[in-house]
C-alpha cells in the first residue's frame, strides 16, 4: 500500500517510509490492536512492544541517514555539565520524537488502510 504524504519535510519523509515499512510488516490487524489497547500513548506502545526500533543508536542512525539535520551534532567543550562529544539532541528527546512520529504514521497507516476498503 502506497503511503500519504504525512509531514512537509523531505528529511522526515524518508523516517516516515522507513516506520510504514515496519507497520505493513505487522500488519493491520496488529496495528489496530496496539491502538485500540493503547490509545493514550503517542505511538500506541508500538515502539516498546511492537517489534519497532528500540536501541537509541538505532533510531539516531535512522533520522541520520535520512538527513535531519542536528541529530549527530556534540559538544565540541566541556560546559553545562555536558561531556565532550555528548549528542546536543539526548537520547530522551529522540525517543520521544520517534515515538511521536510513530503513531502519527501509525493513524496515517489505519486511516489509509480504512480507506482502502
Amino acid at each position: 500500500m502506497k503511503r500519504p504524504k504525512i509531514v512537509r519535510s523531505p528529511y522526515l519523509e524518508a523516517v516516515f517510509d522507513d516506520i510504514w515499512e515496519d507497520l505493513e510488516s505487522l500488519g493491520y490487524e496488529e496495528v489496530r490492536h496496539y491502538a485500540r489497547a493503547f490509545p493514550r500513548e503517542p505511538d500506541y506502545n508500538l515502539v516498546n512492544y511492537g517489534c519497532m526500533r528500540v536501541y537509541y543508536f538505532d533510531i539516531r542512525d535512522l533520522y541520520a541517514a535520512s538527513g535531519v539535520p542536528g541529530v549527530t551534532d556534540t559538544y565540541k567543550s566541556a560546559r553545562s555539565g555536558h561531556e565532550i562529544g555528548d549528542y546536543k539532541l539526548g537520547d530522551d528527546r529522540l525517543w520521544e520524537a520517534y515515538r511521536g512520529h510513530v503513531g502519527q504514521c501509525a493513524r496515517a497507516y489505519l486511516e489509509a488502510f480504512e480507506e482502502r476498503g
